[in-house]
């Protein structure tokens, strides 16, 4: 029993690892095809809208080779606007407040804002949340970015 063992695993190695090839040929693209992505392309400079509160984390960017970062809640109503653009399929997208110096004063910690290193902030967010939370907003130069704000940090 031993030696057929043996012989069956000598003449079938081959075989499993090209089924095990196989499988992993396989499964990266099924996983891929059903993982969400955005539906529409999103364009550098679109403008949407949040239409339900939404808890996010802020990025603050340095002239440095740091990135911080904290999380905030944003209130329906307020405009962010796509500082990349992002391809139909895409699992994300990078968002920048509409007017940064209405949001970095409301929000933004004052010790980083008044920091000669500070270069501001973004928001980024999967395409799920893109998809349920934000609506495109067409842009109006009379309108407030932050109509009624209740921006918080949590």
């Amino acid at each position: 029993m031993r030696w057929l063992r043996f012989v069956l695993s000598v003449l079938l190695w081959p075989f499993m690892l090209v089924g095990l090839n196989l499988y992993a040929w396989l499964i990266a693209p099924l996983v891929s095809m059903l993982a969400p992505g955005l539906r529409s392309a999103i364009e550098e400079g679109d403008l949407f809208e949040v239409s339900v509160p939404l808890e996010v984390t802020v990025l603050t960017h340095w002239q440095a080779p740091l990135t911080g970062g904290f999380k905030s809640k944003l209130a329906a109503g307020v405009r962010l606007r796509a500082s990349t653009a992002a391809p139909a399929g895409s699992r994300s997208c990078t968002f920048v407040p509409h007017r940064q110096e209405d949001f970095q004063s409301l929000l933004v910690p004052a010790e980083d804002v008044a920091s000669p290193k500070f270069s501001g902030v973004s928001i980024p967010l999967t395409s799920r949340r893109i998809q349920h939370c934000l609506v495109a907003h067409e842009p109006s130069d009379t309108e407030e970015a932050f109509p009624g704000f209740r921006g918080r940090h949590l």
